[in-house]
């Protein structure tokens, strides 16, 4: 879980694989989707934290993103992504 630095909006293009997202909005409190520092894992976020946090956030976005498709991420907004299998993308911040 993060959120991009310097107020940065990024792009993902899968070009081969999967990829789970998780985005919420900024108005979002981070302490309660469980953003930590030093981040953890994308996996262990998903198995401790996934269950017990969607339910209360009704606002968060998910996508499954699969080869050709893009996934736009605005500024400000915490995220996480968890790759469902290899996967080849391209991004640009």
């Amino acid at each position: 879980m993060h959120i991009d630095p310097m107020g940065t909006h990024a792009w993902v293009t899968v070009v081969e694989g999967c990829k789970r997202w998780v985005l919420f909005p900024p108005s979002t409190d981070l302490a309660a989707i469980g953003m930590q520092d030093p981040q953890i894992p994308s996996s262990i976020w998903f198995s401790k934290w996934y269950p017990k946090i969607m339910p209360e956030h009704p606002n968060a976005v998910e996508v499954l993103q699969y080869p050709g498709e893009t996934v736009y991420v605005p500024a400000g907004w915490p995220h996480l992504v968890l790759n469902l299998e290899d996967t080849v993308a391209i991004t640009q911040n």
